[in-house]
């Protein structure tokens, strides 16, 4: 059986390139992950919002390498970690046939 944790985080503000521990569970954690969340997406969203914060959901297995990598090289790029990246914008986009989706992209300046 594989066990995989879902990792709820808030998208805080850091100035520093975060700093990764694995906890004691094997899973990674970063400096500003939320420490407990009882799995009530609405709850914690509203609770982001409130902060004026976003969320994040990691999901993470026990000994994964990329899981590891995901915070030794990614969630250490000051420019991915900074305040106010990502912003997500949404964009209408008209198919062949006329109908329209909205295509959801990352928005950087």
């Amino acid at each position: 059986m594989v066990f995989v944790a879902a990792v709820l985080v808030y998208a805080l503000p850091v100035l520093a390139a975060p700093e990764f521990a694995k906890r004691e569970d094997g899973l990674h954690a970063q400096a500003w992950f939320k420490n407990l969340s009882f799995l009530e997406l609405r709850d914690d969203l509203a609770e982001a919002r409130q902060a004026g914060k976003g969320l994040v959901i990691i999901f993470e297995q026990k000994g994964c390498g990329s899981c590891k990598r995901l915070h030794e090289i990614n969630f250490s790029d000051k420019k991915l970690v900074k305040p106010g990246l990502p912003r997500w914008i949404t964009k209408l986009m008209t198919c062949l046939g006329g109908s329209a989706i909205r295509i959801n992209a990352i928005h950087t300046s």
